[in-house]
């Protein structure tokens, strides 16, 4: 694994278990503008995390010590969120029901696993305790987790902010849990696969890892959390 990682990143320097079944994927929002190729020329400025540059930014720290998104990403679903590609920028709503900005999150550090889950999904439930432990441990390291839910008790209860109060109490996370009922973009990174979907993302974007229906082991996770930090 550590092999492949190694690969990967080099790669991109040369170029610049249970599973839950789920119907989500039909009718996805595919707003918003997409690039074919994982790129944009329009830059997401919501929040103020991108930039364009012009004041020599290049997605490293900023003067503060804080990290900054690189800039040119759109809002939009559209990603096949796919490993080796970069992830789009895209809205949706946090536990008190307001728009969030992907790219706010994300670039709050070095690598973020991005957990897609449902309330029905018990592999979802039973893994919560475990993302707040690895968020703690590798915290101080540049890593975070996120998690994104899109239904309740079933594929036809759509996740809503109380629900989503009520699942970060439940397990007493400290992470960001964003809502998706509208399926602006875990339909996209779902596809056809089954609950959960999780992804290792960098702050310049780009799919590290993916893993599908919660089949990657505990210690291999955490084994990419080692290498991710350390790049």
């Amino acid at each position: 694994m550590k092999r492949v990682i190694q690969c990967m990143w080099l790669a991109l320097m040369l170029s610049t278990g249970t599973s839950c079944s789920s119907s989500s994927g039909d009718g996805a929002d595919t707003g918003g503008t997409v690039a074919t190729d994982g790129s944009s020329s329009t830059d997401s400025t919501a929040g103020g995390t991108a930039t364009d540059g012009s004041d020599g930014s290049d997605g490293s720290d900023g003067n503060d010590g804080s990290l900054t998104c690189p800039a040119g990403f759109a809002d939009g679903a559209g990603t096949t969120c796919e490993q080796g590609q970069a992830l789009l920028d895209f809205t949706i709503k946090n536990c008190e029901g307001t728009d969030t900005v992907f790219s706010e999150q994300l670039c709050q550090a070095k690598c973020t696993l991005v957990y897609f889950g449902a309330g029905w999904c018990v592999p979802c439930r039973d893994k919560q305790p475990t993302l707040q432990k690895w968020h703690d441990t590798y915290g101080d390291a540049g890593f975070q987790v996120i998690n994104i839910l899109r239904e309740d008790s079933g594929p036809s209860d759509l996740a809503t902010t109380t629900f989503c109060q009520e699942w970060s109490e439940e397990y007493q996370l400290t992470f960001p849990v964003l809502i998706d009922p509208t399926d602006r973009i875990t339909a996209t990174c779902l596809g056809s696969q089954a609950f959960p979907v999780s992804l290792l993302v960098r702050d310049n974007w780009d799919v590290l890892y993916q893993d599908y229906s919660g089949e990657t082991p505990d210690a291999e996770w955490e084994e990419l959390i080692q290498e991710c930090t350390a790049l």
